[in-house]
């Protein structure tokens, strides 16, 4: 009997010592990642806090971003509670009852994350779908911002309910596992629909502007006021160079003077007055004043064509030229907006996916120790979205990299 007792004593310990290891294992894990998250995540959202908070220009959007990063960091802040409780376990020590409260806080504002990154995407959809009907003001934004505040908290309400052993709370639990499932569907389909609406507004504003832009070109050159060369090389040969050019009026009667001088009085956009302006060789060049047309004169074949009044006409050219890039730019920045938006819903959606199948797997009863291990480890990556927001903010928007740089420097000075 005793030899047959010596191999299952020695199995058993073989078994307590692998799972021994195993956990250590998994704890380092945890250890690792919440230290990242820790590291990279809190001062990163406050550079997001700081660039935008100093934008003199206030919308919805800006507040949407603040206090996504408040969120944020505060997640990132309650990770040394993470921190704290792993060490414990890998430690053997015994942790403290009140924790639970840091652990209550940390649902608020992973939920406040959650909810807020929904806002921004609706708020995306408002200002890119619906610009000249945006419901969100500066006002409406922090009221949304602080209601998803409080409706995390209300959904937290049962886990900042004291726990005292041998008492059961599987009904609060469930319930609150409940509200975090309907709130994060809900949350889920939102961004999906709108960015989805999104990226088609954009794709088709710029197959749009692909067009308009050869279209603008077009019209440019057709409509310009401008004298093409063709006007001006027909130019009279013996009209003498000048040296100034003279701005007269064509004699008009005092009743036209009278009531020209109503119109302007009045103002009405519609009823600009064309003046006609005279070089001294008598040609005729016409200047309009509503659209801010520079005056256009002719000019002898001894001067170059292309000077007039001793500016330099190449300006004029860049002028209507430059008509196009504009939109060309709008379009290239709709592409970064779109980037932008596809890799912040691709992140958020990656990092959160392996917690919700663990939740699933858990209502299915699916018990495959190897698989809850998995999903267990990589539930922690949730928090990873909380550190990343910066990094993508940087990657996608150049602006906000000069903002970052701009305040590192100032940073550096003051430590001087």
């Amino acid at each position: 009997m005793e030899h047959t007792q010596e191999p299952n004593s020695t199995s058993i310990s073989e078994n307590i010592s692998d799972l021994v290891l195993t956990a250590t294992v998994e704890n380092l894990f945890k250890l690792i990642v919440q230290s990242i998250v820790f590291i990279f995540g809190v001062p990163g959202n406050c550079l997001i806090l700081r660039v935008f908070w100093t934008k003199t220009l206030k919308t919805s959007t800006h507040v949407f971003i603040i206090a996504l990063a408040w969120a944020d960091l505060a997640v990132c802040v309650l990770a040394v509670y993470s921190i704290y409780h792993t060490v414990a376990q890998i430690t053997g020590n015994e942790v403290h009852e009140f924790t639970f409260v840091f652990s209550a806080f940390q649902g608020i504002t992973l939920g406040t994350s959650v909810m807020m990154t929904t806002v921004i995407a609706a708020d995306r959809y408002d200002c890119i779908c619906r610009p000249h009907r945006r419901f969100f003001t500066h006002k409406r934004g922090k009221i949304a911002a602080w209601a998803a505040f409080v409706f995390s908290l209300v959904i937290n309400i049962p886990g900042l309910i004291p726990r005292t052993p041998g008492s059961s709370y599987r009904s609060l639990d469930l319930l609150r596992l409940a509200f975090q499932v309907i709130c994060f569907v809900v949350a889920l389909v939102l961004i999906a629909l709108c960015y989805g609406k999104v990226y088609m507004t954009i794709k088709k504003h710029t197959k749009v502007g692909v067009k308009s832009t050869t279209r603008d070109c077009r019209l440019a050159d057709q409509c310009s006021t401008r004298p093409h060369d063709s006007v001006l090389t027909n130019i009279e040969p013996n009209i003498s160079a000048v040296a100034s050019v003279s701005t007269l009026t064509k004699p008009r009667s005092s009743t036209a003077a009278d009531a020209s001088r109503q119109v302007e009085n009045k103002g009405a956009p519609g009823h600009e007055i064309d003046e006609l302006t005279f070089d001294e060789s008598g040609k005729r060049c016409a200047s309009h004043p509503q659209a801010n047309l520079t005056k256009n004169c002719l000019v002898s074949k001894d001067k170059d064509p292309r000077v007039v009044n001793g500016t330099n006409d190449t300006r004029q050219h860049q002028g209507y030229a430059g008509r196009a890039p504009p939109k060309a730019d709008a379009a290239v920045l709709q592409r970064k907006t779109t980037r932008m938006l596809f890799i912040t819903s691709v992140v958020f959606l990656l990092t959160w996916l392996p917690y919700w199948i663990r939740v699933a797997a858990t209502i299915a009863s699916y018990s495959d120790p190897l698989f809850n291990t998995i999903l267990q480890q990589l539930s922690v990556t949730l928090y990873v979205n909380n550190a990343v927001n910066p990094l993508i903010y940087g990657l996608a928007n150049r602006r906000f990299r000069k903002d970052c740089k701009a305040v590192l420097s100032r940073i550096q000075l003051c430590y001087r």
